[in-house]
């Protein structure tokens, strides 16, 4: 499931399994890994959608912030 999400956020993760709820409830059934996977595979993170900006975002801020390690 982990690799499946890759690239999403905590608070897209948290859309998905509301999503995946939802669809289950629909179907009269619990929420199993299945709702779960279709979610994932209809969903593209911002991480994907927005990827330049985040590049740019990160070459912007590698000499203008202090790193959060």
């Amino acid at each position: 499931m982990a690799s499946a999400a890759d690239g999403f956020s905590g608070a897209e993760l948290e859309q998905l399994v509301v999503s995946a709820l939802y669809a289950a409830f629909a179907e009269g059934k619990e929420l199993g890994d299945e709702h779960l996977l279709a979610e994932v595979k209809t969903t593209k993170p911002l991480s994907v959608l927005m990827g330049e900006r985040v590049a740019q975002l990160r070459a912007w801020a590698a000499d203008r912030c202090v790193p959060a390690d």
